[in-house]
């Protein structure tokens, strides 16, 4: 346990430093999911490989917590001024109108707030299956991650198809 935690002390060190060394330009919202997620962090730390003891309570929420401070963040950060967060999930390489982002952060809000909400449910109703739902939704979310690397590899993907025809179109009219 204890090489664990100063082997997770060390690289959150180096990562700390590396912020500090060449701080990248991050938008206010990008910052407000890195100090919740940070915090989450170190409360996991916490409570997983200090003591461990963490509550049974604890294991039935994080889910939910996970989501909803996504969604709380995805929520207020319009109303601070600070953007759409739902550029930095989607990526900034679409370019979409004020309003198209508005809405498509009103609905990444409404759907972490539902799985939540389904989360909780599940565990309160159907408790035998709770486990198995909950890596079901991650899978999810990495479904949803991974989805947004296949839109940014075939936006790529079809610029270079594209700029290659258009020589080889020059070449040999």
């Amino acid at each position: 346990m204890t090489f664990e935690l100063v082997l997770t002390g060390i690289i959150g060190l180096l990562l700390i430093l590396a912020l500090f060394w060449r701080p990248p330009k991050l938008e206010r919202y990008v910052w407000a999911m890195v100090v919740a997620y940070g915090a989450m962090g170190v409360w996991a730390l916490r409570y997983g490989l200090l003591d461990g003891t963490e509550p049974a309570w604890l294991e039935i929420w994080k889910p939910t917590i996970l989501y909803w401070t996504l969604a709380l963040i995805l929520f207020v950060s319009p109303f601070l001024g600070w953007g759409f967060p739902v550029k930095a999930i989607l990526g900034t390489f679409f370019v979409l109108s004020h309003r198209t982002w508005n809405m498509i952060n009103w609905i990444f809000t409404g759907v972490l707030t539902l799985f939540g909400a389904i989360n909780i449910l599940v565990y309160r109703y159907n408790p035998g299956n709770w486990d198995g739902f909950k890596y079901s939704f991650m899978i999810n979310l990495m479904f949803l991650i991974l989805l947004r690397f296949n839109f940014a590899w075939g936006m790529v993907v079809s610029r270079i198809i594209i700029h290659a025809y258009k020589q080889y179109k020059a070449r040999f009219p």
